[in-house]
C-alpha cells in the first residue's frame, strides 16, 4: 500500500472474470509438484466479474497466496483455492 500511496505503482482497473485468475495456478505448478502438495481449485458456479487491476490481482494470487501455500503446506498435503462473489457486491 505504501508504494501505491506514494504513486510508485500505477493501478489500471479493468473488468474481468474471476476465472481468469485461476489460470495463475498453473504457472505455480512446479512449486506444488516439488513439495508434493495437491492443489484444488473451486470457483463459483456462475461467472463472477471483478473490477480491479488484473495484473496486480494475478500477482497477489500467484506470488503471494499460491506460492506461500506451496511453501508452507506439509509435504504430501493439500491446498485449496476458492473463488466466489457475494450477491449485491459491486
Amino acid at each position: 500500500m505504501t508504494r501505491i500511496n506514494a504513486q510508485q505503482i500505477r493501478l489500471r482497473s479493468s473488468v474481468f472474470y474471476l476465472t481468469q485468475l485461476a489460470i495463475v495456478r498453473w504457472s505455480n505448478r512446479s512449486f506444488f509438484e516439488r513439495n508434493e502438495v495437491r492443489l484444488s481449485c473451486m470457483l463459483a458456479p456462475t461467472p463472477v466479474m471483478v473490477n480491479a487491476d488484473a495484473n496486480r490481482c494475478a500477482q497477489m494470487v500467484g506470488e503471494i497466496l499460491l506460492h506461500n501455500a506451496a511453501k508452507f503446506t506439509s509435504r504430501g498435503g493439500r491446498a485449496n483455492y476458492f473463488g466466489r462473489g457475494r450477491a449485491g457486491q459491486g
